[in-house]
């Protein structure tokens, strides 16, 4: 479980990265070794995260995305095209809501019940903070 969601959040901090124009640098693995330094780890990319969102513009939507990995996406798929901010605002929603399933599936096989995570249900309850679960907010 840690493995995936130290996956999904190291491809969240590096969109953000990729968004501020910044090189990325990542912990290693090792270097947060529980649940709860994850999840420390993860609350800070949302609160970064906005400074992206309240800056967002149809002309910040549509600049150039630059990856740094574009030579080893090229290699596999066989072409690595441009990409837009939108673009990759997209991929990076569509990769978290991926993975987030996986981690709801492995919650329910282990007996847990995860909580609601439809983005709509947010919506329709009125948009709340987040609970944390008790983590700390640090």
């Amino acid at each position: 479980m840690r493995e995936r969601l130290y996956h999904f959040h190291s491809t969240q901090w590096a969109y953000l990265q990729m968004f501020r124009g910044e090189a990325i640098h990542l912990p290693e693995f090792d270097a947060l070794p529980d649940l709860q330094a994850v999840g420390r780890w993860a609350r800070q990319f949302y609160r970064e995260l906005a400074s992206i969102r309240d800056g967002l513009n149809e002309a910040a939507l549509r600049q150039h995305l630059d990856f740094p990995f574009t030579a080893q996406v090229a290699e596999r798929l066989g072409s690595a095209g441009p990409a837009t901010v939108g673009e990759g605002i997209v991929q990076l929603a569509l990769h978290t809501a991926h993975h987030r399933g996986q981690v709801i599936l492995r919650l329910r096989e282990s007996g847990g019940e995860p909580p609601m995570t439809d983005f709509i249900a947010w919506v329709w309850m009125l948009r709340p903070t987040p609970q944390w679960g008790g983590l700390e907010t640090a």
